[in-house]
């Protein structure tokens, strides 16, 4: 029977290659946008929010805004659009918002009526791998923190006398957390990070519990070699997009926010992110509140958290003329 073991080991190994390659294939790679939703089977909840937020972004289309494209670390073109403040945008601080997984810039159609109040220009940028911006495979916030990193130059750039903030969704939030533990420009002053993962390895297993019903042995055979196939052909290991190992080189200002029934990004992974940041830091978990709809959920705590958090730190530069 010995002699069968290395046929055995060999059809074990081809069988984990498989599935971590089928794993690429369907996370990793990118994929065509999801359908709209049925409005027939909604909940009044979620039927409400697509309709607001349909037609928040259909107003926000209207609004006068500039196409920007830019190029990545790797070739790639990354796309976004700048919508300036009411007047001279040059005269304004700048919130570039990054949204999240398999997702649009939609996260924030809500939100930045708000920001526009505030007197703030928005980069609403595309990750790559999604919309107009190049790419074939999702970064998770490894490869996307550095296209983060390359707009906040960008915006430095063009208006190099106003802050800069980061505010990223899920995967963005990932993504902006990465960034800020980067070497960004000064104007860069601080960044919000709604319902973030820990790690993309942690959110892989866990969505394989919960929503794959694969067991935990079995992805922890398959994550190494998913990490090794997405370094060959997407650029990066899963273990470069872990912002609780990153957090610790943090040197900017956050809030965090997450939803208290988040069971996509479990909130205790946002718990846990505020927990390791060295820097100052504010925590809002909104009651109720799901994966990504905390502003929906609650506005008022959101915005109050939000002006909170600005305020001493565009103070610090100067207010808007």
């Amino acid at each position: 029977m010995l002699y069968l073991l290395p046929a055995l080991a060999v059809l074990i190994l081809a069988a984990v290659i498989s599935a971590a390659n089928f794993l690429i294939n369907t996370s990793i790679r990118r994929q065509p946008p999801l359908p709209p939703h049925d409005p027939t089977t909604l909940s009044p909840f979620w039927l409400d929010y697509v309709e607001k937020n349909n037609a928040a972004l259909a107003a926000l289309d209207t609004l006068p805004h500039e196409e920007l494209t830019l190029p990545a670390h790797d070739g790639i073109r990354l796309f976004a659009r700048f919508f300036p403040a009411e007047g001279d945008g040059s005269a304004h601080d700048t919130v570039i918002v990054v949204h999240g997984y398999r997702s649009s810039p939609g996260d924030f159609a809500m939100m930045l009526p708000w920001y526009r109040r505030q007197d703030f220009n928005c980069l609403v940028v595309e990750n790559r791998a999604h919309g107009k911006s190049e790419g074939n495979f999702f970064g998770f916030g490894a490869l996307d923190s550095r296209d983060c990193t390359a707009w906040c130059q960008l915006i430095a750039d063009r208006i190099p006398d106003r802050a800069i903030f980061l505010h990223g969704i899920s995967m963005g939030a990932a993504t902006v957390t990465l960034a800020a533990c980067r070497d960004l420009p000064p104007q860069v002053r601080g960044v919000i990070a709604d319902c973030g993962y820990t790690s993309a390895v942690e959110e892989f297993r866990h969505v394989m519990k919960t929503a794959m019903h694969i067991p935990g042995p079995v992805a922890t055979l398959l994550m190494p070699m998913a990490s090794l196939l997405c370094r060959l052909r997407a650029g990066y290991f899963f273990g470069e997009a872990s912002p609780l190992r990153a957090m610790p080189g943090a040197r900017l200002p956050f809030l965090f926010v997450h939803g208290s029934k988040d069971n996509y990004v479990p909130t205790e992974m946002g718990r846990r992110l505020y927990a390791a940041c060295p820097t100052q830091k504010s925590l809002l978990i909104v009651d109720e509140a799901t994966h990504g709809v905390s502003y929906a959920i609650d506005p008022a705590a959101y915005e109050a958290a939000m002006t909170a958090f600005y305020a001493p730190l565009r103070a610090d530069m100067g207010e808007p003329s």
